[in-house]
């Protein structure tokens, strides 16, 4: 089980494009293991990680001005 850290390093981002790519992935990983952990407290935890990185990824969508179509 992981977290965003399984995404590829958020180092090598070098477009908008795999930033939102970046933060899409992570969300989904965060949402995932958020469905394997037991402890609620926990499991509340992934899926804010899932919700923050999620919007993070529509804000930067909303800045290039895409998504509105």
């Amino acid at each position: 089980m992981g977290d965003e850290r399984d995404v590829p390093y958020f180092g090598d981002i070098r477009t908008p494009d795999e930033a939102i790519a970046w933060l899409r992935q992570a969300s989904e990983t965060c949402s995932e293991v958020a469905k394997y952990i037991t402890n609620p407290e926990q499991a509340a935890y992934q899926r804010g990680r899932a919700h923050a990185f999620g919007l993070a990824a529509g804000i930067v969508e909303s800045a290039l001005g895409r998504g509105q179509e």
